[in-house]
């Protein structure tokens, strides 16, 4: 039989894919934003998406902050590309290169 190639929690005890940790969070997100329409008339998962994404923002900038390293350029490629079009792959291509520089925080 093949191995499962699958990052899944429980698959092994393996720790969540990066793409199913960004998921949660803006799942939590959408949950937290209700059904609620905003003023611009953007969609809860789209909003949601932001909401994740100014989350990573704002860690990035605390521990740059706190460690005094100066920015990643991957970083800014990744949010550029995120800003461009906000979907959850854009969203993991940015969470993605934040855990790469070690600014990820796993317990989110």
């Amino acid at each position: 039989m093949p191995k499962s190639t699958s990052n899944s929690a429980g698959a092994g005890g393996l720790s969540p894919s990066m793409f199913e940790q960004v998921s949660d969070r803006v799942s939590a997100a959408a949950a937290k934003l209700g059904k609620a329409p905003s003023r611009r008339g953007t969609t809860v998962p789209t909003r949601a998406l932001w909401r994740v994404f100014h989350e990573f923002g704002a860690t990035y900038r605390q521990h740059r902050r706190e460690s005094g390293v100066q920015p990643v350029p991957g970083v800014r490629d990744a949010a550029e590309a995120f800003r461009r079009e906000p979907t959850l792959t854009t969203l993991v291509a940015v969470a993605s290169v934040l855990d790469e520089h070690g600014y990820m925080e796993r317990s989110a």
